[in-house]
């Protein structure tokens, strides 16, 4: 089961989570990635952390972690530049790249493959930001079917609100929830993502961008979306919904186990969204 919601650290985190963390202190934010590759290290993954800058400043973020030096010539650390990724502009290559990696370490014996990084310094653009979001999505896909988790850090110090807002709407996990709503992957059986949290007012801006960036497909004609953790949707929001349905030819549909989202629908008569309990 992947976790979702508020987190107060990286401890305790399963093989297909998947976390998104804002800092301002830079030494607080190093401290989480510590806590979580440790821990990955102890239960056997091979741990992966990731930033800007020269390989050997990255690897100084690590001091504190036991044994880190001899982690890293057994391959059972290893520290990346994303600079030297920065052929990688496309989502899709970029998680060929983390998709092999955890083949490779599965191969190799390890449970899984566990990955902390910064990538604030990727965001210096419009577009890196929609490469990035879209990333953001289909890792997450690609997390919650095989064992990699990641933790994945913003300093909130050079991001805008609008931008921090989408970045951790996409994660199950963060340590806030500056959109108030997820939309994220599901391992549940015939759903195409979850959507959790509240939807209102606040959310009528961010969500259509998340949604363009999720992109959820539908499949035979339905767009199954795992409700079970949304506690409330307004009417703006359920429009948005039924008009990315109506781009794809598809009915929407909601696993809610809340009557809420299915009062708005029948007030509204949307015929494009359908109502389910939860299999």
């Amino acid at each position: 089961m992947r976790r979702s919601g508020i987190v107060v650290d990286a401890r305790g985190l399963g093989c297909h989570d998947h976390l998104c963390w804002g800092y301002e202190d830079p030494a607080e934010f190093r401290s989480r990635v510590r806590e979580f590759l440790a821990e990955g290290l102890a239960l056997g993954y091979r741990v992966g952390y990731a930033g800007t800058g020269p390989v050997s400043r990255l690897a100084e973020d690590l001091d504190g972690i036991v044994d880190a030096d001899e982690a890293r010539r057994r391959g059972d650390l290893r520290v990346v530049s994303l600079d030297d990724l920065g052929a990688t502009g496309d989502p899709h290559a970029r998680l060929r790249i983390y998709a092999r990696a955890t083949e490779a370490a599965l191969a190799e014996g390890y449970r899984g493959l566990r990955v902390a990084a910064d990538v604030t310094g990727l965001l210096r653009s419009p577009t890196r930001l929609n490469s990035l979001a879209r990333f953001e999505h289909l890792s997450d896909e690609y997390s919650a079917l095989h064992p990699f988790s990641a933790l994945c850090g913003y300093d909130r110090r050079q991001l805008d609100r609008p931008t921090l807002a989408l970045l951790s709407a996409l994660h199950p996990c963060a340590n806030e929830n500056r959109a108030g709503f997820r939309l994220h992957a599901s391992a549940r059986g015939g759903c195409c993502a979850s959507l959790g949290g509240e939807l209102d007012l606040a959310s009528a801006e961010v969500f259509p961008r998340a949604l363009r960036h999720a992109d959820p497909r539908p499949v035979g004609g339905r767009l199954v979306l795992d409700a079970a953790t949304l506690d409330f949707i307004d009417h703006r929001n359920l429009l948005t919904l039924a008009e990315h349905g109506r781009r794809h030819a598809a009915a929407v549909v909601l696993r809610a186990p809340r009557p809420g989202p299915a009062n708005v629908v029948e007030v509204l008569k949307l015929e494009d969204i359908r109502v389910e309990a939860p299999r």
